[in-house]
């Protein structure tokens, strides 16, 4: 379970939080971008979705799972 209200103030924690996400969900997520942009362009874009989220995965409001977040960044 995300800790939301120490995501906003603790950097580390955020980059631990991001680490999990890649973890978690990067081979889904480069299997879906690949369907549209091909395989090579799909890692990259799956690349640049986790930076997008490293950067405003603070301003996440949880109101839906964040995979729902993650393909709409897709």
């Amino acid at each position: 379970m995300i800790d939301w209200e120490r995501l906003r103030t603790d950097g580390a924690y955020r980059d631990t939080v991001v680490e999990v996400l890649v973890t978690k969900h990067q081979s889904a997520l480069v299997a879906y971008c690949a369907t549209w942009v091909g395989i090579a362009l799909g890692e990259d874009v799956a690349q640049q979705v986790f930076f997008v989220v490293w950067q405003k995965l603070s301003t996440f409001q949880p109101r839906q799972p964040i995979e729902h977040w993650l393909y709409a960044i897709a």
